[in-house]
């Protein structure tokens, strides 16, 4: 079996922390650019138990070019409006802008809208948000800022290291990579259980493509906390894979999928069946990569696992 190795930091997003199903507005005609925006749009909350209710102090924040205005509050119906400056040079290269919700204890997708405008005027789709199952690693009455935690372990680190934890997080969003991983290692020096800052590790070390460190530290962050998300489990699983660790990979991957394979976490049913053609299993990986085109029609693998998957049937053509 032959596994290409497509952009890792493509197959990682199928599951990071905000894991989104990202909406788009397109750039506006025009040649007149204007340089202050106003964006409006609105936050729903989606539940399985068809739930709508907006939970109370839902902000918004907006990232250009690295550059993150100040979030503003979200009324109770759920609409927000907000004033942007980009910088002259995101509306030059024509940056894609991202909003997204934050409120303790939810997820939330992402919208995007491009820094040039000729109108001025952005209206975006909704927002959407998730409870996830854990809130967030710090008291909710807390200043700090902080994204939602993904490991129950990490509630108990002590506030430094959350304090720590939560730089590193800021410090990615600004692409200040070598400064987070400063920062998440400080944290786990403070709290070595913090099962959040050994997965952010491993992350970073994926994106510079530094696998061996990327497998020690999402197997240790797993080790910590077994099934502590989605991400986790996803991650270790496809780094595994990519260095040939079969047995970890498809083991990574099964756990990965008792969080589901809808949407964006549609990629594990990819990386478990190729672990699964590896380990000789071609039923299953069948199963798993039918699946997976299923899903994701549009997959940027999609013509490598029609590969595997023809392969698969002369095989099974050729038992008979």
């Amino acid at each position: 079996m032959l596994f290409r190795a497509f952009s890792l930091l493509v197959l990682l997003s199928g599951g990071l922390p905000a894991q989104d199903l990202i909406q788009e507005v397109r750039p506006q005609a025009g040649n007149d650019v204007r340089a202050t925006l106003v964006v409006s749009g609105s936050v729903e909350r989606a539940s399985a138990d068809g739930d709508t209710t907006l939970p109370p102090e839902i902000q918004v924040t907006v990232e250009c070019r690295g550059d993150q205005p100040e979030g503003v509050t979200v009324s109770p119906s759920g609409q927000y409006r907000l004033t942007i400056s980009p910088d002259p040079k995101a509306i030059a290269a024509g940056t894609i802008c991202t909003v997204e919700a934050k409120v303790f204890g939810y997820d939330s997708t992402l919208a995007r809208f491009p820094a040039r405008s000729s109108t001025g005027m952005i209206a975006l789709p909704a927002i959407t948000i998730t409870r996830n199952s854990t809130g967030v690693a710090a008291d909710q009455g807390s200043k700090v800022e902080t994204g939602p935690t993904v490991s129950a372990t990490s509630l108990k680190a002590p506030p430094k290291a959350v304090r720590l934890f939560t730089q590193g997080q800021k410090q990615v969003r600004q692409k200040k990579t070598a400064n987070a991983a400063k920062s998440f290692e400080a944290a786990i020096q403070i709290y070595p259980e913090y099962a959040d800052a050994w997965m952010n590790l491993g992350l970073l070390a994926a994106e510079r493509n530094d696998l061996m460190a990327a497998v020690r530290d999402l197997d240790e962050a797993l080790r910590l906390d077994p099934e502590a998300s989605f991400q986790a489990c996803y991650s270790d699983a496809l780094v595994n894979l990519m260095l040939k660790r079969y047995e970890v990979a498809e083991k990574s991957a099964r756990a990965a999928l008792r969080f589901g394979d809808a949407g964006a976490n549609a990629r594990v049913d990819f990386v478990l069946g190729m672990a699964l053609i590896a380990r000789g299993a071609d039923r299953e990986a069948w199963q798993r990569l039918t699946r997976y085109l299923d899903l994701a029609p549009g997959a940027p693998e999609r013509e490598q696992v029609q590969d595997e998957l023809a392969r698969l049937a002369r095989i099974a053509a050729a038992k008979h």
